[in-house]
């Protein structure tokens, strides 16, 4: 045997696993904030709350891809978080303005 079967297992966290992260950590998010003790005070808020945590996840997500298509060697994985992260932003976008639209319109 020689020395190269023995070597040293460096796992590098790169930003495209960081950008896929936070996109996979959107998908529970709702279900994850209705089991927190905390409640906004004006009640009608609180279904504004899991979109706004959502979409703070899939901007943080976007911008890790963005800086992993910039400066890592895994371009292709960061596209993909960038993708998964710009399709979460797009759909909750709307969903946040179609709830200030229904609100608003009462």
């Amino acid at each position: 045997m020689t020395e190269e079967d023995y070597e040293v297992i460096s796992l590098k966290i790169s930003w495209a696993i960081l950008s896929i992260s936070c996109f996979l950590l959107t998908l529970p998010a709702k279900y994850l904030l209705h089991l927190l003790p905390w409640r906004p005070q004006p009640i009608w808020l609180w279904p504004l709350v899991p979109p706004v945590v959502i979409l703070g996840l899939s901007i943080l997500g976007f911008v890790m891809g963005w800086i992993g298509v910039r400066f890592s060697q895994r371009r292709s994985l960061a596209k993909v978080g960038m993708f998964l992260n710009a399709v979460v932003l797009t759909i909750i976008t709307f969903m946040i303005l179609l709830w200030f639209y229904i609100v608003g319109s009462r």
